[in-house]
């Protein structure tokens, strides 16, 4: 049934994209890889796509990320990369060492 709503281009417009919800969350269970906190259920498709399978209507609680968030993701991604950089410079120039 999920495929049947990927390939629909109408639905996929009116769907939410969990991926920009406040709710949305990564589960470390490998076959529900997917997560709502809100409703409090792990799935192996998208929330979103689960709730438009089991009751025909559009996810809602759907609540998009706010800027300040995504702000921090890519403040923190961004402070990822520069860490890793100088941990490179440091291991490869063996400094360390002496």
């Amino acid at each position: 049934m999920v495929h049947k709503i990927a390939q629909n281009d109408a639905l996929k417009q009116v769907i939410p994209n969990c991926w920009q919800c406040e709710h949305f969350a990564i589960s470390w269970d490998t076959h529900r890889p997917y997560s709502c906190r809100l409703m409090g259920f792990k799935s192996k498709a998208l929330p979103s796509i689960e709730v438009f399978n089991a009751d025909g209507q559009v996810c809602q609680c759907f609540y998009a990320k706010t800027n300040a968030n995504q702000d921090a993701n890519q403040s923190l991604a961004s402070h990822a990369k520069h860490s890793a950089t100088h941990t490179a410079a440091a291991v490869g120039s063996r400094s360390w060492f002496v």
